[in-house]
């Protein structure tokens, strides 16, 4: 005969047992308790998943499944599970009540619920929680860009110190070859002429465009050689480089940070409805939260379910429009089911760790099964199984887009988009030119005297 747990509890010597021997406590005869579940990868699976699981006993599996079945083999006891109405983890209502699992075990109609439950102080005054079984914290799933050519890229090649010192280097080789065509006594002309006509010597060796000038002098060719191979290396280096970025195609992961969020009008953020994150919103206490709820008031923010919607959520997230505020475990588990579907790695997680919280599973208040429960977790985590069932039961593609690149190499032809930055460059020149020439014009029909009338007697 199966007993019920209210049964079980009204003798006196289970409750002497459970109160004084938890770690060996064990039913003496087999009993049932209610259970509440939810649809929750990669933590807890459940079959059906959809509206009909509700008011019907599931079938389970995942790592929480493990769990309960091992406490059940433990502690002799077998279970029934319970769906919510209203499917969602619950939050408090302004006449006191609870709504979905949270409230099947406020109301003890459930007697536990095997969740990765936020523990929170509000949650507390509702029902006991359990030893944590996990630490997680939230951060944003965005979609990938396309992949790109960065118009600026034939600057990249160096890094700015190098131009820096290139241009330091010119000016010294530059400056030297002037002071020593002066001290050498064989300078022909202005000096002025003679010092523009030098700086564009060594441009062109840069250049690779030869010299225009005679060199007589040994100490000048020591110069202007040393600055021929220095130009000469640093511009194959630079040739060799450029021809390697051409063929890179950079894929921009522009949301990092809830900032980067807040700062992009464009963008919506989704976050699952009822959970202990919106309940943090009603009265926020950290940065993070008072951005979130600053999204709220821009009507920025939807709620949705997105766990038990997965084909909506990753429908919004290609859309480019909308990233989502998750766990980072059920984002994972998000991106390695998109990549499953179509093979792609276009999901990625931004690197912030937003709301950091321990989770635990859930006990109806006051439970005398609590300190039983928490003695076997303790000794699950001690030896690490609950993580080991978590890694066992991940997508086997969990891990494939973990690490993808964010540059991709690619063999095509170039087009305008990738080397318009160089054709801005060169418009720049050619306006600086005609306005050099422009000013000649002016300066040399203003400064040549006009010749005098000649007067005829």
């Amino acid at each position: 005969m199966v007993l019920t747990l209210t049964e079980a509890l009204q003798d006196p010597k289970i409750l002497h047992q459970l109160r004084h021997h938890p770690h060996t406590f064990r039913f003496p005869e087999l009993t049932s308790i209610v259970v509440a579940v939810e649809h929750y990868p990669p933590f807890l699976f459940m079959e059906p998943s959809g509206a009909s699981a509700v008011g019907g006993n599931v079938t389970i599996s995942g790592p929480l499944a493990t769990l309960l079945h091992l406490l059940a083999t433990t502690m002799n006891f077998t279970y029934t599970t319970m769906v919510s109405a209203d499917r969602l983890w619950g939050n408090e209502l302004e006449d006191g009540s609870w709504t979905g699992m949270l409230g099947l075990v406020a109301r003890k109609e459930a007697h536990l619920g095997l969740s990765m439950f936020v523990m929170t102080d509000r949650r507390r005054t509702a029902m006991d929680f359990t030893t944590s079984v996990s630490v997680n914290s939230c951060s944003i799933l965005a979609r990938k860009g396309s992949p790109q050519v960065d118009p600026w890229g034939f600057l990249f090649p160096l890094q700015p110190e190098v131009w820096v010192a290139l241009l330091l280097a010119l000016t010294m080789a530059w400056v030297a070859a002037v002071v020593l065509g002066w001290g050498s006594g064989k300078v022909c002309g202005q000096p002025h002429t003679m010092a523009a006509a030098m700086f564009f010597q060594h441009v062109r060796a840069l250049l690779h465009q030869g010299l225009t000038v005679q060199v007589r002098c040994g100490c000048e060719r020591v110069v202007i050689g040393t600055w021929m191979l220095v130009s000469m290396v640093v511009t194959w280096s630079y040739c060799s480089n450029l021809m390697s970025q051409l063929t890179v195609r950079h894929v921009p992961q522009p949301i990092q940070t809830l900032h980067h969020v807040l700062d992009d009008p464009t963008l919506t953020l989704i976050m699952e409805p009822n959970t202990a994150y919106t309940d943090m919103l009603v009265q926020p206490e950290t940065s993070t939260l008072w951005e979130l709820r600053s999204l709220q008031e821009a009507g920025r923010l939807r709620k949705h379910p997105i766990i038990l919607d997965e084909a909506w959520t990753l429908n919004q997230l290609t859309k480019g429009d909308h990233v989502v505020f998750v766990d980072r475990d059920s984002a994972n588990n998000f991106v390695a089911n998109y990549f499953s579907q179509t093979g792609r790695c276009d999901l990625y997680l931004g690197r912030e760790k937003l709301i950091v919280t321990p989770f635990g599973l859930g006990m109806a208040k006051g439970s005398p099964l609590l300190p039983a429960v928490n003695h076997r977790l303790s000794k699950i985590l001690a030896f690490g199984l609950f993580q080991q069932w978590i890694e066992n039961g991940l997508n086997i593609n969990s891990t494939i887009c973990r690490s993808s690149p964010s540059t991709v190499t690619v063999q095509e032809r170039l087009s305008l988009n990738s080397l318009w930055g160089m054709f801005v460059i060169l418009g720049i020149g050619h306006v600086l030119a005609f306005v050099s020439f422009c000013t000649e014009l002016m300066y040399r029909c203003t400064s040549v005297p006009r010749p005098a009338k000649s007067v005829t007697p």
